[in-house]
């Protein structure tokens, strides 16, 4: 009898339901992600942004994966920019490098924003 997989856990998310005036109305998966849509759009060079709205595929251990971004924001100028929030601390595991790798190698320039963007005045 094959060995059954076992069961994913659920993931349990700390963010929060939000309305916004640029972004429109959606949940976040954590805190972080909240802070950070209130202050794109608080931020008069944005025009608009998008919560999870690209899929990225890219290679991590032979597999073919799917990464997508928090952020896709549209400035006052015309660009655009695929943001991503993550605490420093999660920045250097190796999943997350072939992530944003994936991202950089597309034609949007890609941003992380840290807890030092978000809470340090």
């Amino acid at each position: 009898m094959p060995k059954k997989r076992p069961r994913r856990k659920k993931p349990t998310y700390n963010g929060s339901a939000i309305e916004t005036l640029k972004g429109g109305n959606f949940d976040t998966k954590s805190s972080y992600e909240t802070a950070y849509a209130k202050m794109l759009d608080e931020n008069e060079l944005v025009e608009s942004f998008a919560y999870e709205p690209l899929l990225i595929k890219y290679r991590y251990k032979s597999r073919n994966m799917n990464y997508i971004p928090d952020f896709l924001v549209k400035f006052t100028n015309g660009s655009f920019e695929i943001h991503e929030v993550k605490p420093k601390a999660m920045l250097n595991k190796v999943r997350n490098k072939a992530k944003f790798a994936a991202a950089r190698r597309g034609l949007i320039p890609f941003v992380l924003i840290t807890e030092d963007d978000l809470f340090t005045p």
